[in-house]
């Protein structure tokens, strides 16, 4: 009876770890046709077999992480942008500014993110016709000055009932106190090998501890210089960074500036939800938020309430809408990203859910 009930009971191991193992090379195989889809919709080529292999690496494991991630939250990641296979190291060193978080320490900072009374009164100002349709930055670090381009673009709409789509280059090239899109020096070309995976991460530790000698911007040194050279359309200068990490020289034309979007600029006090609240019922606002963490990366939509998006401010965006706790954000990253390039959060007190009160500022008349 004893070596009945043992081989019972080996036969039982042998049948879970097959089980397991079946399981494994499921979610695999499933991993394997989204990323075949994922580089179709991206048009994603890579250079070498070695490369291929190792992003789908990367993939499978985002992959992982978005199903144990979903399984816990109640709002969702997914696998679906054009971050998905990116470790979040290569990530961050890409499309997160060093020179933002450098520079935006809170004294007093409070990152407590309790759920708090929310105010009363909705804005939409999308809907309002007052945000012009979603943008790429690119692999440029111009998310500052997309962010202070589509508050003078809200500005605007509100004075003259007329909706520009305003030149976020000549503010990316001409702007003289901010750094263009020098930040991303990690890199057009992926890594072949694992090896050079560590490398590039030696460069990212590198940035991140000198981030004074790379690049990015504020909203507010953008709302400065329009203020005092105006600012062209698009379709007279238009964006050339989506492809391209070398900031344009500066070919502004004054002559077809269009001038009077706005006189100066004010920041909101940090952490204070309910005046960026009552500033955002009168006009979109620019906010920083912290892009760094993979909730933030792999987002894919529902209302983001989870301290896993952190509060270290290292990204420009902005804040269009406000409905029953909830606000609505514009990224500059294309619509594959989030909800069609937008996210909400749930409102909150102190930093906010990733960052989002910290800093806020707007264009002013």
């Amino acid at each position: 009876m004893k070596t009945v009930a043992i081989l019972i009971v080996l036969l039982a191991i042998a049948g879970t770890s097959l089980f397991f193992q079946e399981n494994q090379s499921s979610q695999e195989a499933v991993a394997y046709s989204k990323f075949i889809d994922w580089k179709q919709k991206f048009n994603k080529v890579f250079s070498s077999e070695e490369e291929d292999s190792y992003r789908f690496l990367v993939f499978l494991k985002n992959h992982q992480y978005v199903q144990e991630f979903n399984s816990k939250n109640t709002f969702e990641l997914g696998v679906e942008n054009q971050f998905a296979a990116l470790t979040n190291e290569e990530y961050k060193a890409i499309y997160t500014s060093n020179f933002i978080r450098a520079n935006n320490q809170v004294e007093n900072e409070k990152n407590d993110q309790q759920l708090i009374s929310a105010p009363s009164g909705s804005v939409n100002w999308v809907s309002k016709g007052a945000v012009y349709s979603v943008q790429n930055q690119g692999q440029c670090g111009s998310c500052w000055a997309f962010s202070a381009v589509c508050s003078l673009e809200g500005l605007y709409k509100i004075n003259t009932g007329k909706l520009i789509d305003f030149s976020e280059q000549q503010v990316v090239s001409c702007e003289p106190k901010s750094f263009g899109c020098k930040q991303n020096l990690i890199l057009k070309k992926r890594n072949k090998k694992a090896l050079k995976i560590f490398f590039y991460q030696q460069i990212f530790y590198f940035i991140k501890f000198f981030p004074q000698f790379f690049s990015g911007g504020y909203p507010e040194a953008a709302f400065a210089y329009v203020a005092s050279k105006g600012l062209e359309t698009a379709a007279s200068y238009p964006y050339v960074q989506t492809s391209n990490t070398k900031t344009a020289a500066c070919n502004y034309n004054s002559s077809k500036a269009t001038f009077g979007i706005n006189k100066s600029y004010k920041k909101i006090a940090a952490n204070n939800p309910d005046a960026i609240h009552t500033q955002l019922l009168k006009q979109p606002l620019s906010i920083l938020v912290d892009a760094s963490s993979s909730v933030f990366q792999l987002y894919k939509g529902g209302i983001i309430n989870s301290s896993s998006c952190g509060t270290d401010l290292d990204h420009a965006i902005n804040v269009v809408g406000y409905d029953n706790g909830v606000w609505t954000l514009r990224n500059s990253w294309g619509t594959s990203w989030g909800e069609k390039g937008y996210a909400r959060v749930q409102y909150s007190s102190g930093a906010g859910y990733c960052g989002m009160n910290k800093s806020a500022s707007y264009p002013t008349n």
